[in-house]
């Protein structure tokens, strides 16, 4: 604020202020940085409170929010007219009418609507300060007219973002000590405050149906104007107030005598509140004559003057009065204004804190708020009727149950696990299912993803609370499989706790069970249940068994929402994804398995041997009575035989040292011992119809596709149940399918832990335990396959998780916290010229970027010597740098404002510096230096400019806005300058040594330290040593990074480098970073620098261009470097003839954006219509051809639009002219062409 104004002694300093309306969680809703530093601070509020608002609501999912309206209205923003137009950057990137679309109040509506995904009305209200009531009665008037069946309400307004106040003038309305004092003998006029407001309304049939926690109910509300019948347009009127008020009464169709509390607009102005308190006498007198029984509020007195927001704002106060019947006094109350003439009027101020029992009746309050101009609204609002009663007979239920949460981001997803975990812990016992039921009422599904599975509060809070982040965001529609698991995997009590919590598998297993009753003659589930385990090793038994289980299990698992795109089984496992896939009905698949089981039982025993040796190495160990069954794996086999020629063979194999195990079955399976019941199983088969699978079925005979004439044939059913099992193929060829998710359906982990290792990218998820953990609990069913649910949830398989919990049809939603945004500052300063770093606050804790006018300190070498230099107090730099600088020819630029600062430049008219000395910088004498945040992307865009015009090293990323001293090459030289003395080099190769004819310490010196080397590409954090002793502490470890890896992939690893060696407890490290591989012909130069590595916290750059006898270490030219700035160069603008990097550049500048790969969608990178139609501008003026906006919504890439550019500069060569031109060339000698071609 001018200085002036400051001073005047009218002038009060004071004004409510919103903290942090400078961060904003941009990529929740898909703006760029740039963007959202450009958006009203007004709508970002707006957009966070409308998300939380639609949680409350229960209207998160897609279906829902299209029938969803919003109606909101906002304050002229200060932002676009004193922030943004003077900013070049933005108005250049995203042009000016884009700026005026985001920052603009008749367009906020429909940009929230639009961000947030809402199909129903998106009206914008403007009625000053009646203007958020308005949305409210809006929206109440939609709802009940069904044109939405949620409506969002409310209104921004922040009329300033610092320190601020007003000009008092006496009479005027705003208040002359920056106090509200509405209804009291001292009122004097109001203040501007800053507020965001917004409520979700539905109707109250729905919300009880809903099960939605209901905060109040309105009753009725009005809207009208004063019209003419007041003495100004701004003035209030009495009979325009009381209309509104009697016809909200009249709708509401209550007394107000109900009611007991008027939360008014109460400006505390010496005209207004007379006039307002007249009204709502007038308006009630008509129905009562008691006296001083309903209490006043005023929000203003606490807040100030809302503007837009100040409507719903005191509906959100009426709202939480009836909530919670109390009545909060009014704040700087001291007694009432005799003009209002309370005492012989309804009403009364409190001037304490007022209990407000329901004695006769629900609480009801009313709200008004009035607009300067006269459009006046009056609400009536009443406490929200008691829940709806639960049944008498309702128990809690117990065991474990599955909860989900979700964010945009890990750190999201933390922080809202965080506040949930700390709200549960209140929630009161018995409230799990409601804590279920909330959470998939009000939280969307969105990317990163994590879940609990827990049968109390605690344990659900102490999870979430040390929550493990999910190392990637889930698939948005995983490919998956199921896996159905073969003989063997059974035992006591599978998959049985299932039954009385899936209605889906209770089904499907009853039935099975009473075909196996028919066709084999046995009770099911009295063998799952009681059978020991020589019972279930009958193959008779097991089978029909295994086919059940799984069966319902996957029709379990499909009832919930999961559909296989591929079906893999273990032996009679493929009798499970063969009925599933509808090659035969349940009745025939039962009949099968149980005629399978008994003819294989009858078969001639034998036994079976694991082996883990890959096939074809164990094809040459077998004897001829021994026989390869399956092939699990790359080097794990089962062998069959006669049981002594299966001791013999485990004998020899451990005889070689080679793995064993013998398996728990009877008979030799998938060997020749199977002959007989194979041939009579194909008969079987021939007797039941058979269809082609309606899902892809993997088959185990040849691990690839089962065909459909396979999936007809009974002989293909007899070979299956006779040769070996190529299970190893079968997942093979599943992942050559692109399956993310391998599900395992039935009982056991045996095929979950053959898939992961077979198929270690693959995700493979058990539905069920391990049987000893089924021994220990037979719960662990239920939470093996809730887990399994979540596990698939998290991976992106959208699940109906309502049905994965015990039903609740009565559960209700209870108060959590909502989405924990990760808001990061985006802003663009008022006043670039304003120092960012306020006195006294840390240097590096706000940005270090400033506009400065920079000023030469040294002049032409040739000028006279009274002008040699501009005085620099007691900063100037070193007489010997002047010369040094002279000689190459380069002005010295600092800024007066800002003494510490020593910024290069190649040209001698003043400029805008984009870097600053902070106040962390070293002593002058060590100068030469730039000392800067470069955590900020214009100071890593500016530094390579500064650097590369002053022919010094070129810088890359920095870390983490640490300040690092950037050192020239004749820093050495420079009187002063620090210069360490180093005892001997450790880790550095001996030729590297020579070459350096470096003059060292004797090594025993242990005064001294040390110069480490490290490699980054050789060398592992972990192998380097700890110190030995406090002394070598101070040794100075110089890390080398190689050029080539990505921006991110360096920062990752020289943070991690830098970690490494502070745990380990060494402090001085220097990073050494290369612009080309550190050859031992480059060493002289790194010798040359060695006296400032020592500096404690610096940074070595190696890489400026050298004397020409001496090589560069500098990248090739054209190639480029992983540390350039993103944004195009003006010192170093890429060549116009090279059509990608012009484009690119132009993507760069328009996007706002670093990295723009050639192949990048210019929709992914967030670009909208209004910037391509600036991008297509850009490119015709560059190439002078005439693109239009369609083509390049169909040439999205850099490489497409480059390619369309290209074709469209050759259309429009002339022929004619190409003709000579070729004819030109070729009287000329083919190497003067060939050159020529080259230089152009």
């Amino acid at each position: 604020m001018p200085e002036t104004l400051l001073k005047q002694p009218n002038f009060i300093k004071r004004r409510p202020l919103l903290k942090a309306c400078d961060r904003f969680d941009a990529k929740f809703f898909g703006y760029t940085d740039i963007e959202a530093e450009a958006l009203d601070p007004q709508l970002r509020l707006l957009l966070q409170c409308a998300w939380r608002a639609l949680e409350e609501a229960g209207a998160v999912s897609t279906t829902q929010r299209q029938r969803a309206g919003l109606f909101a209205g906002l304050r002229q923003s200060r932002y676009l007219d004193e922030h943004l137009l003077a900013s070049q950057r933005h108005c250049d990137a995203l042009g000016a009418d884009y700026l005026q679309m985001i920052n603009r109040k008749d367009s906020a509506a429909t940009l929230l609507a639009y961000k947030l995904d809402l199909g129903g009305p998106a009206i914008s209200v403007n009625t000053a300060c009646s203007t958020s009531l308005l949305a409210v009665h809006l929206a109440c008037n939609s709802l009940l007219s069904f044109e939405c069946d949620v409506a969002l309400a409310g209104g921004a307004a922040i009329p300033a973002f610092g320190p601020d106040g007003h000009l008092y003038v006496p009479g005027g309305f705003l208040s002359a000590d920056g106090r509200c004092r509405p209804f009291s003998d001292d009122a004097g006029g109001t203040i501007d405050g800053a507020g965001v407001g917004l409520v979700a309304l539905k109707r109250l049939s729905d919300a009880r149906r809903d099960g939605n926690l209901i905060h109040a109910v309105i009753l009725g509300s009005a809207v009208n104007n004063d019209g003419a019948d007041k003495v100004g347009y701004t003035a209030p009127s009495v009979s325009g107030q009381a209309r509104v008020i009697a016809d909200a009464l009249a709708l509401a169709d209550v007394s107000p005598e109900t009611i007991g509390y008027v939360e008014t607009h109460g400006t505390g102005t010496r005209l207004g509140d007379p006039i307002e308190i007249r009204a709502l006498t007038q308006a009630w007198r008509q129905h009562t004559s008691r006296s001083g029984y309903c209490h006043l509020g005023s929000a203003k007195a606490n807040v100030g003057h809302l503007g837009a927001a100040a409507g719903v704002v005191g509906l959100i106060k009426a709202t939480l009065a009836v909530r919670e019947g109390h009545i909060p006094p009014l704040a700087n109350h001291r007694q009432p204004n005799p003009q209002l003439e309370l005492e012989t009027s309804p009403f009364r101020v409190p001037l304490k804190a007022i209990d407000w029992p329901a004695a006769d009746g629900p609480r009801r309050a009313a709200v008004s708020s009035f607009g300067i101009g006269g459009t006046n609204v009056h609400m009536i609002v009443e406490q929200a009727p008691a829940p709806l009663p639960r049944p008498a007979a309702r128990a809690t239920t117990t065991g474990e149950r599955l909860f989900v949460l979700s964010a945009k981001s890990p750190a999201a997803l933390a922080d809202t696990a965080a506040a949930i975990a700390a709200a549960v812990t209140t929630l009161p016992p018995g409230a799990l299912d409601d804590l279920g039921f909330t959470l998939r009422l009000s939280r969307a599904h969105l990317p990163w993803r994590t879940f609990v599975v827990a049968d109390r509060a605690t344990t659900l809070a102490s999870r979430w609370q040390a929550l493990p982040l999910p190392a990637a965001a889930s698939v948005s529609r995983p490919r998956t499989a199921f896996l159905f698991p073969g003989q063997g995997s059974q035992h006591r009590g599978m998959t049985l706790a299932l039954r009385d919590r899936l209605p889906a598998y209770r089904d499907a297993l009853d039935r099975a069970a009473a075909l196996v009753r028919q066709h084999a003659g046995f009770d099911l589930l009295d063998l799952l249940q009681h059978a020991d385990d020589a019972a279930l090793t009958r193959t008779d038994r097991a089978q029909p068994a295994l086919f059940a289980t799984s069966y319902a299990l996957a029709a379990a698992w499909q009832s919930l929402g999961v559909q296989p795109e591929a079906l893999l089984g273990h032996s009679v496992g493929e009798l499970v994804a063969a009925c599933v896939a509808g090659v035969f009905s349940l009745e025939d698949g039962v009949r099968l398995v149980c005629e399978r089981g008994r003819l294989m039982q009858a078969a001639p025993h034998g036994a079976m041997l694991a082996v883990l040796l890959p096939a074809a190495e164990l094809a040459p160990l077998l004897p001829a009575s021994v026989e390869l069954a399956v092939i699990n794996g790359k080097a794990a086999c089962v062998v069959g035989a006669e049981t002594g020629a299966i001791e013999s063979m485990q004998a020899a194999l451990t005889s070689r040292g080679i793995g064993t195990r013998r398996l728990h079955t009877s008979h030799a399976f998938h060997t020749a011992a199977m002959e007989e019941a194979a041939q009579r199983f194909a008969d079987v088969v021939g007797s039941v119809p058979l269809s082609a699978p309606r899902l892809p079925v993997i088959s185990n005979l040849t691990g690839e596709l089962l065909r459909d004439d396979q999936a007809r044939s009974p002989q293909y059913w007899s070979r299956q149940l006779r040769s070996t099992v190529q299970f190893e193929r079968g997942l093979a060829y599943l992942a050559s399918m692109g399956v993310d998710c391998l599900v395992e359906v039935g009982a056991g982990t045996t095929l979950t832990g053959l898939a992961r290792t077979e198929l270690p990218k693959t995700v493979a998820i058990a539905s069920q335990p391990h049987p000893t953990r089924l021994q220990e609990s037979p719960s662990a069913a239920v939470s093996a396959f809730l887990q399994a649910a979540g596990e698939l949830w998290a991976r992106g398989v959208e699940l109906d998780l309502a049905a994965c919990n015990p039903p609740h049809p009565d559960a209700r939603q209870v108060p959590l916290p909502g989405y924990q945004f990760e808001r990061q500052r985006h802003w663009v300063e008022a006043n670039p010229r304003r120092s960012e770093t306020p006195s006294g606050q840390a240097p590096l804790a706000a940005p270090a970027l400033q506009k400065v006018t920079l000023q030469p300190l040294l002049r032409d070498p040739a000028a006279s010597q009274d002008d040699a230099a501009t005085p620099f107090d007691a900063h100037a730099l070193p007489a010997d740098l002047f010369r040094t600088l002279a000689a190459r020819g380069l002005p010295l630029l600092a800024a007066p404002e800002t003494p510490a600062a020593a910024v290069l430049q190649h040209d001698p008219h003043p400029v805008e510096a984009a870097l600053l000395a902070l106040a962390c910088a070293p002593s002058p004498a060590a100068a030469p230096a730039i000392v800067a945040n470069f955590e900020l992307r214009a100071n890593q865009e500016a530094l390579p400019r500064h650097g590369q015009a002053a022919k010094a090293a070129v810088p890359l990323l920095l870390l983490e806005g640490q300040a690092f001293l950037l050192a020239l090459q004749e820093a050495g030289a420079v009187p002063g300058a620090s210069v360490s003395r180093l005892g001997h080099l450790v880790g550095w190769p001996e030729a590297w040594q020579q070459s350096l004819h470096a003059d060292f310490t004797d090594a025993q010196d242990a005064d001294l330290p040390r110069l480490h080397l490290a490699r980054l590409a050789d060398a592992a954090p972990r192998s380097w040593p700890a110190p030995s002793d406090a002394g070598v502490s101070r040794d100075v470890w110089l890390l080398v990074d190689e050029p080539g890896p990505a921006a991110p992939e360096r920062l990752d690893r020289l943070r991690g480098a830098r970690d490494a060696l502070q745990a380990l407890g060494w402090h001085h490290v220097v990073w050494l970073v290369l612009r080309r591989p550190l050859t031992p012909d480059a060493l002289p130069e790194l010798a040359r620098s060695l006296p400032a590595i020592a500096a404690d916290g610096s940074v070595l750059y190696l890489g400026a261009a050298g004397a020409p006898d001496q090589p560069s270490l500098a990248g090739p030219q054209g190639v480029a470097n992983v540390d350039a700035a993103a944004t195009p160069d003006p010192t170093n603008a890429t060549d116009p003839k090279d059509v990608r990097g012009v484009i690119r550049d132009i993507w760069r500048q328009v996007l706002g954006v670093d990295q723009v790969g050639l192949d990048d969608n210019f929709f992914d990178l967030g670009g909208n219509s209004l910037w391509a139609l600036q991008i297509v501008s850009r490119v015709n003026s560059a190439f002078g051809c005439e693109l239009h906006l369609s083509e390049l919504l169909h040439a999205a890439t850099v490489n497409d639009l480059s390619a369309l550019v290209e074709s469209k500069l050759l259309s429009d060569v002339d022929d004619g002219e190409l003709s000579a031109l070729l004819e030109e060339l070729g009287d000329l000698p083919e190497e003067e062409a060939l050159r020529l071609l080259q230089q152009s």
